[in-house]
């Protein structure tokens, strides 16, 4: 005879669980309240290169809660909670995509005593790094996406700062990297894009019962492209595209980093090794000693007050 589960309320879930010969009768014994196991819809990068989280809105629930994969394979950290009157979308702003690729797992709280369901499926995201070929080529390799089913990689370039124009597709089966022979001269730019059959659905949800409207409550957007970090072959970093006043100098360093800001105000300065782990931070400052580190790769991420940009520098 197979012992039937039984579903109690959450409130008393623990008295059943500790009842004496409960568990001669009963295989498991459950709260009722416990919502079901949520989606990540997807997970792309914005301007800062920062990952944006969106996950499916299911039932009315409490909140949900983000989970970050952490220096061990299979290990998440939770590392934020969004109310469910918000946006059914979060900016990991602690994430450098730039550096390397990441994965993310969601769930909900709800019912009366605001039980976790169960952590979704992990979504991972792409990074793109790319490699001088010969002949002023190009070669662009990435980490492939991971969550959802698509078709088609395509592969982006930017010149110089103008837009990007599509100059080739890869399957979405098929190798993860590409060679571009006909760049121009200059610096270029490059991004993968994944641009999904069924968009995702990026809203604030409404209170019937409620007259009052937030300024984002009217905001809701199919969102469907799922983007890499930007790789390029400037010297200067991906984010002059915005920020071109901003230059950070010599590059190769060997002592000091210097931080040429013009009009743009610098509040914070942060170095990253390869790994993405913080190696110093600085606050308002335009001179950095590097002449401890060792000799390698290494990211320079500056907050200004326009924004903020990261740059690679090489440490001679």
């Amino acid at each position: 005879m197979v012992n039937p589960p039984v579903y109690v309320p959450c409130q008393v879930l623990e008295n059943y669980q500790n009842a004496p010969d409960w568990g001669d009768h009963f295989t498991d014994i459950i709260s009722s309240g416990i919502p079901a196991k949520q989606q990540l819809c997807m997970i792309s990068v914005d301007e800062n290169n920062h990952n944006e989280i969106v996950w499916q809105r299911k039932e009315e629930v409490t909140a949900y809660k983000i989970y970050r994969e952490g220096s061990q394979s299979g290990q998440y950290d939770f590392v934020a909670t969004v109310d469910y009157e918000n946006p059914n979308s979060w900016v990991d702003t602690e994430s450098d995509a730039s550096v390397r690729s990441y994965r993310y797992k969601v769930s909900a709280l709800g019912g009366d005593c605001d039980e976790e369901s169960a952590l979704s499926e992990p979504h991972k995201t792409m990074h793109l790094t790319i490699n001088a070929g010969q002949n002023n080529s190009w070669n662009l390799i990435w980490t492939a996406y991971e969550g959802v089913s698509f078709q088609t990689y395509n592969i982006l370039r930017s010149v110089d700062g103008n837009d990007f124009q599509s100059i080739g597709t890869m399957p979405s089966d098929g190798n993860t990297s590409f060679s571009d022979f006909n760049a121009p001269q200059g610096f270029v730019y490059y991004m993968v894009e994944i641009v999904l059959d069924d968009a995702c659905d990026v809203s604030e949800p409404q209170k019937e019962d409620s007259p009052f409207r937030s300024a984002q409550a009217n905001r809701k957007a199919n969102t469907n492209s799922i983007r890499s970090n930007i790789a390029s072959n400037s010297p200067t970093g991906i984010n002059d595209l915005k920020t071109g006043s901003l230059n950070i100098y010599p590059n190769p360093a060997t002592d000091e980093l210097l931080i040429e800001s013009g009009d743009l105000k610098v509040e914070s300065v942060e170095i990253v090794d390869i790994t993405g782990k913080t190696i110093q931070q600085f606050g308002s400052v335009t001179t950095i000693n590097v002449s401890h580190l060792s000799s390698g790769i290494y990211f320079v991420k500056v907050k200004t007050d326009k924004g903020e940009l990261t740059t690679k520098v090489v440490k001679e």
